[in-house]
């Protein structure tokens, strides 16, 4: 079985639009926030937030959101044949579905292994 590993860039990336957010939501820029802003590229001034910001916003989206779904695909045990091609399906509902569906049915098999325990 082939394991797809989370790009650094891309894990980079995420965590500074992650603290982007949370700097937004709870109005706080504090130093170390700033600094992993700037390591991933991304200002905190929304008055330079431009088009090429939000190509990475999408691009960084689109690239975890495959990475969950392949991560659960696996631990639900679908053959290596068909991750590809599910996760490569062109539509975000599409995505979005497979990653609830896995997440629900991995959530019922941990609430089931509670259980017998």
């Amino acid at each position: 079985m082939t394991e797809q590993r989370i790009s650094h860039s891309v894990y980079r990336n995420f965590l500074s639009i992650k603290n982007f957010r949370n700097g937004l939501i709870h109005s706080d820029f504090n130093a170390e926030r700033l600094n992993i802003l700037e390591s991933g590229g991304i200002t905190s001034d929304l008055t330079y937030l431009g088009e090429d910001m939000w190509e990475k916003f999408i691009y960084v989206q689109k690239n975890m959101l495959a990475y969950v779904n392949e991560y659960a695909l696996r631990k639900l045990g679908v053959k290596e044949e068909f991750i590809k091609p599910l996760i490569s399906m062109r539509t975000p509902q599409m995505k979005l579905g497979i990653t609830l569906l896995s997440l629900i049915t991995l959530e019922k098999r941990r609430k089931r292994m509670i259980k017998t325990y």
